[in-house]
């Protein structure tokens, strides 16, 4: 529980319609909540749950400079499989993930932008 209410201390709502969710674990609240990489199960999803999200992403870092994406998004011009491709990942149209290099800092501010960057690409054909 203690992990769980640190990443949920974390969540971040953004984008133009307040669309995106992004939460994290870093390497410490792992340590210093003697938890593991299964107790994060079902937090990805559990982002879906707040109002109005529509892609949300969740990020563990399980080691200095290896940090865990998982996406999760609901039908539609949100795929959260082709923004895990785009990192060198993959998985389905809803649910997705990717391995990615570089610390958590720095993809706290990267998967961010580039979200709404996309954003703008999904919801062109449908504006």
């Amino acid at each position: 529980m203690a992990l769980w209410a640190r990443a949920l201390s974390h969540i971040q709502v953004f984008g133009e319609e307040r669309q995106f969710a992004i939460s994290w674990l870093s390497f410490e609240d792992f340590m210093e909540t003697q938890a593991s990489g299964a107790d994060t199960e079902g937090l990805a999803s559990y982002l879906m749950r707040l109002r109005g999200i529509r892609l949300a992403v969740f990020l563990t870092e399980r080691e200095s400079g290896r940090v865990k994406a998982s996406f999760r998004s609901t039908e539609g011009i949100f795929p959260a499989a082709e923004m895990a491709r785009s990192l060198g990942g993959g998985g389905h149209p809803r649910a997705a993930g990717a391995a990615l290099e570089g610390g958590l800092s720095g993809w706290l501010k990267d998967i961010p932008r580039m979200l709404e960057q996309h954003y703008a690409e999904w919801t062109a054909p449908h504006r």
